[in-house]
């Protein structure tokens, strides 16, 4: 990146540029300004000592314009009427001085000026500055004068104006550095965030998902890094969600196929099993029975693999829950004891008929007792109890079915996501089974939930509303 293209030095540079700028020009006009008004004070001065003497009834005698000169720190000389030097408290060697200055006094008679009652005049004598005044001295005051002339170095004004432009300039300097230091922070402030958003969005595109945005302040900034931090987690999570659906159809895809190639030769056992069953004596009946029943509980399974793959419809009917799990439970009663699990049910008599999908509520059953055996794998209680529950105050009247075991249970931080695809708790589990029950249940116009069971291990509780559920 280049320095110009820096968001910073493109806020700092400029502004540090300007501040200097403006601080030289400042000190300039000032360091100007309080050199032309010393200047300016000191010809006042002048002016004023200038016309005392020429105005006033003064003696002109060398002791009193000493006495002045040291008074008002310059030198004072009188012209005579011939254009000489009269009374000066100049020094005896300042020859050439006094011939610039007769110079200087016949320059003013033969200018423009010469009818004007004094002269101000500058001029530079030996690499210095000087500030020269002629007042003309009325003839009736001493006929012998023509002029009273004041005159001072403005060296010394320089050098006071040097050494305050030094001070204003240590200052300045100081004052730079302040301000500057202040650019510094209020372009950082602004800049800094957008640097770290700038490096969260290469991170973003990058495939990083995990980067935030700090919001340091309540501006617009930060309303922009919390815009980019909520935009980042919808992006993961659409991510997550595309990802697993892509999971899920290539699982449903494969158990499709599965399905579909047990399903034939399935039906073909089936088709077998019932002839024989039918030709059989009453004694070897009650083992073909117990084939059918499993090739039974195996369609039920092969019915809900193919269900993960398509559309779900179902085929409303007024149903008996209590009759579908004891059908499940006739059929899964083998195999559950063969584990040494105990199966108890508590159903409550004379429940109502409620529309329910047989096919779709056996499914649920299935799933639900089958992962109850696997988590007690050195045996244990099942419960499955159901419970007509009536409130009179809504007016709704609610079947509720729970299936509850005596396992280790579900740990705290998986209820939240048990039901969500691909989150098995079990090893080797595609976590499908209890999604898929709980698309069943809220089909049905029910709501499912988990939670840790009295007898020790996990319990799910499935509430059926009685009524009609909508199945657009």
């Amino acid at each position: 990146m280049k320095l110009t293209d820096n968001l910073y030095f493109r806020l700092f540079l400029p502004f540090s540029a300007s501040l200097l700028l403006a601080t030289l020009a400042a000190w300039w006009i000032a360091t100007s300004l309080l050199t032309s008004s010393l200047e300016q004070h000191l010809t006042k001065q002048l002016k004023h000592t200038a016309a005392v003497l020429s105005e006033g009834n003064f003696p002109f005698t060398r002791d009193l314009l000493i006495r002045l000169s040291r008074v008002i720190d310059a030198d004072i000389f009188l012209i005579q009427d011939n254009g000489q030097l009269g009374p000066s408290t100049l020094e005896t060697d300042q020859l050439k001085l006094q011939k610039l200055l007769l110079t200087q006094y016949k320059d003013w008679q033969s200018s423009d000026q010469q009818d004007g009652e004094y002269l101000a005049t500058r001029f530079d004598f030996q690499n210095h500055p000087y500030q020269l005044v002629f007042h003309r001295v009325a003839r009736e005051r001493d006929p012998r004068y023509i002029a009273v002339a004041a005159l001072t170095s403005l060296s010394a004004a320089h050098n006071s104006s040097r050494q305050v432009a030094q001070w204003l300039g240590i200052t300045a300097f100081i004052g730079i550095l302040l301000l500057a230091w202040i650019g510094h922070r209020i372009a950082q402030r602004f800049t800094f965030p957008v640097q770290e958003l700038a490096k969260m969005a290469r991170g973003i595109t990058a495939g990083k998902r995990d980067v935030r945005a700090v919001i340091h302040h309540a501006d617009e900034v930060g309303e922009l890094a919390q815009t980019l931090n909520t935009m980042t987690e919808k992006l993961q999570f659409y991510e997550n969600e595309i990802a697993q659906k892509s999971r899920l159809a290539t699982v449903g895809e494969m158990a499709t196929r599965i399905a579909h190639e047990i399903r034939n030769p399935l039906t073909a056992i089936k088709l077998q099993t019932q002839l024989l069953h039918e030709s059989s004596s009453t004694s070897q009946q009650a083992i073909t029975q117990k084939l059918l029943d499993e090739i039974s509980r195996l369609e039920l399974i092969v019915t809900g693999t193919l269900d993960v793959a398509r559309p779900i419809s179902l085929n409303i009917k007024n149903t008996q829950l209590n009759d579908l799990i004891n059908f499940v439970t006739t059929l899964l009663a083998p195999q559950i004891q063969h584990r040494g699990i105990a199966l108890n049910l508590a159903l409550e008599q004379q429940l109502p008929t409620i529309p329910l999908d047989g096919d779709r509520i056996k499914q649920i059953l299935l799933n639900l007792i089958l992962n109850a055996t696997d988590e007690l794998k050195q045996g244990g209680k099942i419960l499955i109890s159901t419970h007509y529950q009536s409130d009179n105050q809504t007016d709704k009247n609610t079947i509720i079915l729970t299936v509850e075991d005596s396992g280790p249970g579900i740990a705290d931080h998986q209820i939240k996501e048990i039901f969500e695809p691909m989150k098995s708790g079990k090893t080797g589990g595609l976590g499908l089974g209890l999604a898929m029950s709980k698309e069943l249940v809220v089909l049905h116009g029910g709501s499912i939930d988990a939670e840790r069971s009295k007898l020790g291990g996990a319990c799910f509780r499935i509430i059926f509303p009685i009524g009609i559920p909508d199945n657009d």
